[in-house]
């Protein structure tokens, strides 16, 4: 990704992007968005082949620490699905194996939720996950990119927050997500990251934040209040609405 100066109020920088509490020398922290966790990571020199320049917010030590657990099981069931398989012999990325032999619990979890069912007369496998687990860490990102593009945290509580495969849409309901929500909407504040991506089309992909193809991108609206959708391994759609922000 290409980095972006932040000009944006320097008032809100001293606080928690996810609690909004203070932020002091003792218990400063920083965490990536979108998790780090979730994106593709290659084998290379350094055996930490991210993509550059990845958005990074500020917040306290207990935030950074209290989504590990969920944001591992998301990156688990993800690949689980995506490979139809929890056993870590199935799967190609070493990360991937390593994560599934070392959490055997959460392992058999995801094996748990899985269940052949009958449609039209054919098998087929669904995957149920735990939504609470999926739902905080899509609202965990979601604060992150808000709080990275605009430079302002978004503390109140959405409206809504839902998780989607995408083969699971209809078309039309696809055709949807993928497209503006609509009408004129205001453009950023100036000196935002978000206006910067505006005017030069930076990082940009019909209206689409991309981190690192096929694998995450993202895109921000303020319609009737503040909307972060993303797509994950271009298998999961979601997104999280405020109307009051």
């Amino acid at each position: 990704m290409d980095y972006i100066n932040d000009y944006s109020d320097e008032r809100l920088k001293g606080m928690c992007a996810q609690c909004g509490g203070g932020i002091w020398k003792e218990n400063r922290s920083s965490d990536h968005v979108p998790s780090k966790c979730l994106l593709r990571k290659t084998e290379g020199p350094s055996n930490n082949e991210y993509p550059t320049n990845l958005p990074v917010i500020p917040t306290c030590l207990d935030c950074n620490q209290q989504f590990s657990n969920d944001e591992e099981y998301l990156f688990l069931f993800l690949h689980c699905v995506l490979a139809g398989s929890t056993d870590s012999e199935d799967h190609m990325e070493p990360n991937v194996r390593r994560a599934l032999k070392r959490h055997v619990g959460m392992r058999q979890q995801i094996e748990r939720s899985k269940q052949n069912v009958s449609v039209g007369g054919s098998t087929r496998l669904i995957w149920t996950p735990e939504f609470r687990a999926v739902h905080r860490v899509v609202l965990k990102n979601a604060r992150g990119h808000a709080y990275y593009e605009y430079g302002q945290p978004v503390l109140t509580e959405p409206e809504h927050i839902w998780a989607m495969p995408i083969e699971a849409m209809t078309k039309a309901e696809h055709e949807e997500f993928e497209i503006p929500i609509g009408g004129i909407a205001p453009w950023p504040e100036v000196g935002s990251r978000m206006m910067t991506r505006v005017v030069t089309g930076q990082d940009m992909r019909s209206g689409w934040i991309v981190v690192q193809d096929g694998v995450y991108r993202y895109r921000m609206e303020e319609e009737d209040g503040l909307f972060v959708r993303a797509v994950l391994r271009e298998y999961l759609a979601t997104q999280v609405y405020w109307r009051d922000y």
